[in-house]
């Protein structure tokens, strides 16, 4: 009976600091887990600020503490309210929650499961003035699954902005003084082609018409650049005025059919109107119906055709350009109207800058309308212009 009792305790005191032992890993497993995660948080170059569903802040990592001047012990546990941004101190703390003169929260908490991050841009007005980009996700409960507040993460965009601006900057002033000595070259071409230096035998002629072309591929390109310069700058304005559509795009396929022919294509026309009048910046549009229509020729091969149709469709009038050409690879449709991108296949079959659809695209967007295409490679593309009948 002793010896029972006796195994009955021992066996029970075994258990007992068995589980002690698991309980304490545990514990040092949780705190040493802890540990990390708040390492992590408190190393991050982003401000991260954490809020419960009452909006009452329960976290905040060292970057945030240098971005807004504030110290975790002074800010965890207060709580997010309008009436808060009469302190000073708060100010561009609470800019991120309240921006502009509106008294309700910028960023709702989203619900989980909505995996569409919230996500603004935020101008801080002091000097010098800073630009933020706020990202708002939910928090979740590892365990219950449930919702428990929110995180916004803060990052600080002020300087990659004043390099993006340098940056375009510079692609203008270069731009704008290699016009000047192009225009001398091409006068000077010019001026031999036309003899005034005297005849040109056909090889001479031949070598200086070639000079001619490289010429105007560059100011096109030129031209390109600082119209994706200004777009960039928010400087790329439109000066609507209403035009005659089937009579701008007739007149424009009109210019393209010398080069088609060198390159035995031929383009057909396709016009369900004989006349419209829309809203338009007509030098603009061209720019972008002439891209479209260039990449249809310059990656189609010899004895295909081109076909551009012009029909209206609702509220809209509809202008499309299809090919028989090389297509679209279907890695690349996702890219294909980023600056500088070419898909693959069109880098082996020609030079180019990748920045004509991308110009295109933009243009058309600031019509009001939009750029849609359909391809199948090696075997052609069909690209849709849509332009509003009228202003939006």
């Amino acid at each position: 009976m002793y010896t029972l009792l006796l195994a009955t305790v021992t066996i029970t005191a075994l258990l007992f600091f068995w589980r002690n032992i698991v309980l304490k890993r545990g514990l040092y497993r949780l705190l040493k887990e802890n540990d990390t995660a708040g390492f992590i948080l408190n190393h991050l170059s982003d401000g991260v600020i954490v809020l419960d569903l009452q909006n009452k802040i329960t976290h905040i990592n060292r970057a945030a503490e240098l971005l807004f001047g504030l110290r975790a012990d002074d800010i965890v546990g207060f709580k997010v309210i309008a009436e808060a941004k009469a302190e000073p101190q708060l100010a561009t703390l609470l800019e991120i929650f309240f921006p502009g003169k509106g008294g309700a929260l910028a960023h709702t908490i989203p619900k989980h499961g909505d995996h569409n991050d919230d996500s603004q841009e935020i101008i801080i007005k002091k000097f010098p003035e800073q630009k933020l980009r706020v990202f708002t996700v939910p928090r979740i409960d590892t365990v219950s699954k449930q919702q428990t507040g929110l995180i916004k993460i803060v990052r600080d965009i002020t300087q990659d902005e004043i390099i993006n601006r340098n940056k375009s900057d510079l692609v203008t002033i270069v731009s704008h003084q290699l016009r000047t000595p192009l225009a001398g070259i091409k006068w000077i071409f010019g001026s031999l082609l036309d003899g005034d230096y005297g005849t040109l035998s056909k090889e001479q002629a031949e070598i200086v018409s070639r000079g001619t072309e490289a010429t105007d591929d560059l100011v096109v390109l030129i031209d390109d650049m600082l119209d994706v310069a200004k777009i960039e700058q928010s400087q790329f304005t439109y000066a609507f005025a209403n035009t005659e559509l089937v009579e701008l795009v007739k007149l424009l396929v009109a210019s393209k059919q010398e080069v088609a022919k060198t390159k035995s294509i031929t383009i057909r026309e396709r016009y369900e109107e004989l006349s419209l009048v829309i809203p338009i910046d007509a030098k603009r549009l061209r720019i972008a119906f002439s891209n479209i229509i260039d990449n249809a020729i310059n990656y189609s091969p010899a004895n295909t055709t081109v076909t551009i149709t012009l029909k209206k469709d609702g509220g809209n009038v509809l202008v499309s350009v299809a090919d028989q050409g090389i297509g679209i690879p279907e890695a690349s449709r996702d890219k294909l109207f980023t600056k500088f991108f070419r898909a693959e296949n069109a880098q082996r079959l020609r030079e180019g800058t990748g920045l004509g659809l991308f110009l295109a695209r933009a243009i058309v967007t600031g019509h009001g309308g939009a750029v849609s295409f359909s391809s199948e490679e090696g075997r052609g593309s069909t690209f849709t212009v849509s332009v509003p009948l009228t202003r939006q």
